[in-house]
């Protein structure tokens, strides 16, 4: 595509197409006057006619040159209208790369690939059990386990639907959903909190011995773990209520 022209450089044309038919007509006059003087009237008659016809020629080349210069302005709106259709294009291009294009997120120790979209959506479902809108939090979770079925985020996905339960006081719900993540994902980063989880909905439902085995389970499986020195508290203040 050709750049186009800048209105400077038009402008420019036109005053150098002004300037050199004024000089013509100055040297044409003054050619003029020394034509009647040297020659008979009937000479000087034809100098007129001469005169007046390369003046007429001078006109009609002004209107010419401003027609093409008119032309060119046009020209120059037209590129800048398609440059700027174009720009908008590849910005629309580079907008919809960074909506498809996988990034990488830490997630429970991990670095893992997900894409903007589900990233968005799974934050915003996690921001609504922030803001105790926990019916909310379940429903966007449960859409987002539809959107996304093998996303590094199901394990997570789920374990917040679980803890939105348990909020809810709904233990046996709570109980459902985070036993589903110790089986789907047995080497999910996620199970040590999801024991805890289980072990406090057990608690909640009054069953203290589950309540132990799940602790326990996290002692054992997740020695060095900040959650199994919080299974080893609760073991502890259960002792000493037994």
């Amino acid at each position: 595509m050709a750049t186009y022209l800048k209105r400077e450089t038009l402008s420019e044309i036109e005053m150098l197409n002004q300037k050199s038919i004024a000089c013509a007509l100055c040297a044409l006059v003054a050619n003029y006057s020394a034509t009647a003087l040297a020659f008979a009237d009937d000479d000087a008659r034809k100098a007129i006619v001469e005169l007046q016809s390369q003046v007429k020629a001078m006109r009609y080349s002004q209107m010419d040159m401003k027609t093409q210069i008119d032309s060119l302005r046009a020209e120059n709106v037209e590129l800048r209208g398609q440059v700027e259709q174009l720009q908008s294009s590849v910005n629309g291009m580079d907008k919809r790369l960074v909506d498809i294009e996988p990034q990488t997120v830490t997630l429970d120790g991990r670095v893992v690939a997900v894409k903007p979209a589900e990233r968005r959506a799974f934050d915003a479902a996690v921001e609504r059990f922030k803001q105790r809108d926990y019916d909310g939090c379940i429903a966007a979770l449960a859409a987002f386990e539809k959107a996304w079925p093998n996303s590094n985020y199901a394990a997570n996905a789920r374990y917040w639907t679980a803890s939105s339960y348990y909020a809810k006081n709904n233990y046996d719900k709570t109980l459902s959903v985070a036993q589903s993540i110790v089986k789907k994902y047995p080497r999910s980063p996620k199970l040590p909190d999801v024991y805890l989880l289980l072990a406090s909905a057990h608690l909640g439902n009054g069953d203290v011995d589950k309540a132990k085995q799940n602790l326990n389970t996290i002692v054992k499986n997740y020695p060095k773990s900040q959650q199994a020195a919080t299974a080893k508290s609760r073991l502890q203040a259960i002792a000493k209520v037994e």
